[in-house]
């Protein structure tokens, strides 16, 4: 309930974090960042010194102290996000002297015993992407290699597109789970790609902008930090994607999602170790509700499709679509009606010609839907109606057609299972 109160009062502040953060993506995206950071120059435009000024308004120590307020974050909660965005917060002691940053075990953290778990007290608080409306891509270097690891950039060159990637599971040296940190625009965590081997791009909504609480302000380029545990798709490798004076290393991308897709492979970012097998029959389970999908648009056209993206707030291209996101746009689809045998008409001859039609029709509709019902066939009568250019559904058809789509069938059939 507090943290609802705390919320309540603090739709100006989230308005300020979404300018702030549009801001500096909008000076990395035209290059301004880079010049100021990177190359060294000032402002020159006025539009820059505009942006510049909107990303900092949320910087200034009176307006964090506001935010705090508002978003009910207590002085160790605080502290947290200064501890972890210090050099030394691994450091019991400085010069000597308490580290007041260290984020181990100490008094100094109170009831939180340390300061990870004040953090992710804090990161429970503090508005997410998601939460300012947002789904961001930010950066950061791949993870150095330790001895006996496997350097991380290595083992996502080897992932296969698709696969989930769990981030976060690997422990730390202070026994914490690994948090994910990113960035919207250039700083010197950046500098050591070259070294490392990559940059790993996330898509995501449920990062924080950690940055205007810490205590590096510009220096880590807008900081969004992921906790431990959340869940990725890979969607594949610009290996060409980062360029600087010293050489070229890949961007590695990976978007956010809720739910792993059923039978899709998972690893673990700890050693990139596989956690559940990709299921064979995935694809091809795919391709099934996809034929399924093109015969229905055939009857009823494109628009009973656009209505169930819109119901089930499914986008993107339809071969890029998960297998559970398939299955949800086909159940939202209209069905294509079952076969009604005609009624026989008065006369006797007519009557018994249309039985028997009717029957021969009834007895091939019965022999493709059993091939249909076998493993691996649920997509033969799409390639078979494909290949004999024939329209509509099955339960619509004639007998000679029936008859050639069968035959077709069989013939599919009979090679795929050669080629196995």
């Amino acid at each position: 309930m507090y943290t609802y109160r705390s919320r309540s009062r603090s739709g100006r502040y989230n308005a300020m974090l979404f300018q702030s953060i549009l801001a500096l993506l909008v000076l990395h995206q035209s290059g301004a960042s880079y010049k100021f950071l990177v190359v060294g120059k000032g402002i020159e435009t006025e539009l820059e010194q505009a942006l510049v000024s909107v990303a900092g308004r949320v910087y200034g120590e009176e307006i964090v102290k506001k935010m705090l307020r508002a978003y009910g974050l207590n002085s160790f909660e605080h502290c947290a996000i200064q501890a972890y965005s210090s050099p030394n917060k691994s450091d019991k002691e400085l010069n000597g002297t308490p580290n007041p940053y260290y984020m181990g075990k100490a008094v100094m953290w109170g009831m939180y015993e340390d300061g990870w778990t004040a953090l992710a007290s804090a990161l429970k608080k503090l508005p997410s992407l998601g939460d300012l409306g947002l789904i961001l891509t930010t950066y950061r270097a791949t993870r150095t290699k330790k001895s006996g690891e496997t350097m991380e950039a290595a083992a996502l060159k080897k992932l296969a597109p698709e696969s989930h990637v769990q981030l976060g599971m690997k422990v730390m040296d202070m026994g914490q789970y690994h948090y994910t940190s990113t960035a919207i625009t250039y700083n010197p965590h950046w500098g050591r790609a070259i070294e490392v081997g990559g940059v790993i791009a996330i898509t995501g909504y449920s990062g924080v902008y950690i940055n205007p609480f810490g205590l590096q302000t510009y220096v880590d380029g807008g900081e969004i930090l992921y906790g431990p545990g959340i869940l990725t798709t890979y969607e594949g490798m610009n290996p060409t994607g980062y360029q600087t004076s010293q050489g070229t290393v890949p961007v590695f991308h990976l978007r956010e999602v809720r739910k792993p897709e059923t039978g899709q492979r998972v690893v673990e970012d700890s050693e990139f170790e596989l956690r559940q097998d990709r299921d064979p029959r995935l694809d091809k389970a795919k391709m099934a509700i996809i034929q399924k999908i093109e015969a229905i648009v055939q009857i009823y056209g494109s628009d009973v499709v656009a209505q169930a993206r819109k119901a089930t707030k499914i986008n993107g291209p339809i071969m890029y679509l998960t297998y559970d996101e398939l299955k949800l746009l086909y159940q939202n689809l209209p069905q294509i009606p079952q076969y009604q045998p005609p009624v026989p008409q008065p006369s006797q001859y007519q009557a018994s010609a249309s039985s028997s039609q009717a029957s021969a029709r009834e007895q091939l509709i019965a022999e493709i839907e059993s091939m249909m019902s076998q493993p691996g066939c649920g997509g033969l009568a799409g390639d078979a109606t494909l290949q004999l250019n024939i329209r509509g559904p099955i339960a619509l058809l004639g007998v000679e057609q029936l008859t050639a789509v069968l035959s077709k069938m069989k013939e599919i059939a009979a090679k795929n299972k050669q080629e196995k």
